[in-house]
């Protein structure tokens, strides 16, 4: 039944048809048919939106278009929308929720409304929240802890309440939060025994969310000062009796701002390496719990009859406890050294593209904001990303070059201090890198 509220009689609509599913699925979009009659003044739109005070909770109007003209706008005589809407909601089989929007006409003062009720499928299923990464490792004081660290892909975020479970011991510190579309949820597991595969689960309240089961294998926390150590090695040539520096990255957990030390692994180097210096690029020398990035810096004064070097190097803290990295750096001499890529142990690959285009990032070190000078030799488009020292994208922006100099200010609300990659990538497959530093 069509309802209706008209001002002065300036229009006049009749016979609501509503046609609609038999049921609906809990996070997936579904649609109505909404046919009425229309007669008043032309070239207006109509707005449909949600009555939240009187739809169950969990509803939100997605989409109303015109079938006849694909847009908002009523025409005279017959009209027909396809209203959609998604329903967020908890939702047992057979469950009936109410849906109630509105229609408004500006400027004539026109509205109408309808309602209806529709069930939940009885034997729908459930949705697969995609898992963007997991992570176990050693927890921050807790000698025979570990912590858990789980995102999910969830842009409706309908998995904001679950228990989590750990079959082989208990579960504490239990956290859930939401960045952009990711739910991400962080606990301390506690061992009752030692059981190399350790396996959580996690039982969303909302039944049309399929709960999920995971299982890591137990890591070896016997020093658990230091873990995802990632180093950033070059490729091409470096040249001989020329510094060059490493960035490197890793999570420390234990006792606040300790002094630490970078040492050359003479055993497994090549001879004629110096461990030059290493900077911390936060504002404190020593270590901090989290991520910590250090740039530290090289010299090989040897020969290169071979044109690769092995380079080693060890990061001992006051406890300790030490991780080791190795990789290879080739050499040439000075005059043939390149401008060469970075291509990261784990992560994304880097690389530049000569003479086509050229970046400047300033100032760097940054705070907050930060221009991205761009000189390209044709008009183009391309994707500016913004990736983590471990290789994690966390920001991307597509951008139009002309031929010429091309000036960008971003702002990418990067929540940590410490090194970054900036890439352009060009919808010609053309890339060049740099790296730029955030500060607090």
């Amino acid at each position: 039944m069509l309802r209706y509220m008209i001002k002065n009689l300036i229009v006049n609509v009749l016979l609501a048809i509503l046609t609609f599913d038999d049921c609906m699925a809990p996070g997936e979009e579904f649609c109505i048919s909404y046919a009425f009659n229309y007669y008043g003044p032309t070239g207006l739109d109509v707005d449909f939106y949600l009555d939240g005070f009187n739809s169950s909770m969990g509803y939100s109007l997605e989409s109303a278009v015109n079938d006849q003209t694909g847009t908002t706008e009523i025409l005279l005589g017959s009209n027909t929308f396809t209203i959609c809407f998604i329903y967020n909601g908890i939702c047992d089989g057979g469950d009936v929720t109410h849906v109630f929007f509105d229609g408004v006409i500006p400027g004539i003062d026109c509205k109408i409304w309808e309602m209806f009720d529709i069930p939940c499928c009885p034997d729908h299923e459930c949705l697969d929240l995609k898992i963007e990464s997991t992570y176990l490792g050693c927890a921050e004081n807790l000698p025979n802890g570990y912590s858990l660290e789980l995102q999910f892909e969830d842009p409706n975020q309908l998995g904001y309440q679950f228990t989590l479970t750990y079959d082989s011991g208990t579960v504490s510190s239990v956290n859930h939060t939401y960045i952009g579309s990711s739910l991400f949820i962080t606990a301390t597991l506690e061992p009752n025994e030692e059981d190399p595969s350790m396996c959580v689960f996690v039982d969303f309240s909302n039944p049309s969310i399929c709960d999920e089961e995971l299982c890591f294998f137990q890591p070896d926390c016997v020093c658990n000062d230091i873990v995802k150590l990632n180093v950033v090695y070059p490729s091409g040539c470096r040249g001989v009796g020329t510094e060059f520096c490493l960035p490197v990255s890793f999570y420390y957990y234990g006792y606040n701002s300790i002094p630490l030390d970078f040492v050359l692994d003479e055993n497994n180097s090549s001879s004629d390496y110096e461990l030059t210096s290493y900077t911390s690029t936060g504002t404190s020398p020593n270590i901090e719990n989290g991520l910590n990035t250090f740039v530290v810096c090289f010299i090989y004064s040897g020969p290169c009859s071979t044109g690769i070097t092995d380079l080693a190097f060890d990061i001992i803290t006051k406890s300790n406890c030490s991780l080791s990295s190795a990789g290879q750096v080739g050499c040439c001499f000075s005059a043939q050294a390149e401008n060469t890529t970075l291509k990261e142990s784990e992560g994304v690959i880097l690389g530049t593209e000569k003479g086509t285009l050229e970046i400047m990032v300033s100032p760097n070190p940054f705070s907050s904001t930060f221009s991205l000078s761009v000189s390209s030799l044709e008009e183009t488009v391309g994707m500016v990303a913004i990736y983590d020292i471990l290789g994690k994208n966390l920001f991307e922006k597509e951008i139009s070059l002309i031929d010429g100099n091309n000036d960008f200010l971003f702002n990418p609300s990067l929540k940590n201090q410490g090194l970054y990659i900036v890439k352009l990538t060009t919808s010609n497959g053309k890339t060049i890198t740099t790296t730029i530093v955030k500060t607090r």
